[in-house]
């Protein structure tokens, strides 16, 4: 189905809200003509992520100075 199975995005991320924050997020996605609030929270996050690389913040999905970080805080 894909040419490069690097594509699928099969990894799960949950983030928690509170009420105000959950509102916002659907007011923008609903200005924003996105129907589905992940698709748009999605955007927004690869949007950071750009911006930050290309600031020199993170390079090559890390940190500068930093290792991966797993567990529940942390990265992969």
């Amino acid at each position: 189905m894909y040419d490069d199975p690097k594509h699928i995005r099969d990894h799960v991320v949950k983030v928690r809200l509170n009420e105000v924050e959950m509102r916002l997020l659907a007011a923008l996605a609903e200005f924003n003509r996105v129907h589905l609030i992940a698709t748009f929270a999605r955007s927004l996050v690869i949007e950071q992520m750009t911006e930050q690389q290309k600031q020199g913040v993170i390079h090559d999905g890390l940190a500068p100075d930093s290792a991966p970080r797993t567990g529940r805080s942390g990265g992969a």
